[in-house]
């Protein structure tokens, strides 16, 4: 992150300016997933007006390309005073494509996605419902078969069945975005070998997103 010299009148605002601050209306759905998520209008509609009471103003100018995409989210305060901070990811692709084969409507995804991400980490704009512990916390279905006579009915783990449950959702995603294990990984920052079940989860979220906005580009 990159500041300018002195951010002490800047704090100050966006303090008041949070105080203010709601949460992002989870008004836009996934048709694939029946997923809900708060589209980059509603995070500018949660936080426009608090941050224009306080002096705040949000610039996100956007550089690189085709292969990486680079989004940085700069908040200025009216005394000068700035703080800012860039996102950077590969545009998705089908399988089909080549490396340099990006369309400009999944570089427009990328951008979209990016954007909101930046908004919301800078100046602290959240969903309204947030779900991310639902499917950790969901009970598993009765067992339909009885075990077999003589033998211990064997005890499947929850916790490694939600982990399986959410590889597979998410390998499935990666294949439709034509993405490697690797840009997933980059992408959501995170090792998916090594993640928790919560983080496994942040990452099946924002892959949902990132097929979200594709898929409205595309259309568009």
């Amino acid at each position: 992150m990159n500041q300018s010299e002195s951010i002490n009148e800047l704090a100050g605002a966006l303090a008041k300016a949070q105080g203010e601050i709601k949460n992002a209306l989870k008004d836009s759905t996934n048709p694939h997933l029946k997923s809900k998520y708060a589209d980059l209008a509603s995070v500018w509609h949660a936080a426009r007006e608090p941050l224009s009471k306080n002096g705040l103003s949000v610039i996100q100018p956007v550089s690189g390309g085709p292969d990486t995409i680079t989004v940085t989210t700069r908040l200025m305060h009216s005394s000068g005073q700035w703080i800012e901070d860039s996102f950077s990811m590969e545009p998705p692709r089908s399988p089909q494509q080549t490396v340099t084969g990006v369309t400009p409507q999944q570089v427009g995804s990328c951008i979209t996605y990016a954007r909101r991400y930046g908004l919301s980490a800078m100046v602290g704009v959240a969903p309204d419902d947030d779900d991310d512990a639902q499917l950790a916390s969901a009970p598993l279905p009765p067992q339909q078969q009885r075990p077999a006579q003589n033998v211990a009915p064997i005890r499947q783990d929850p916790e490694a069945k939600t982990r399986m449950d959410i590889y597979a959702q998410i390998k499935d995603i990666r294949t439709q975005l034509g993405y490697t294990p690797e840009q997933v990984s980059n992408i959501c920052d995170v090792d998916l070998q090594k993640a928790s079940t919560g983080e496994l989860k942040e990452a099946l979220d924002k892959l949902k997103i990132i097929q979200k906005d594709t898929v409205e580009v595309n259309k568009a």
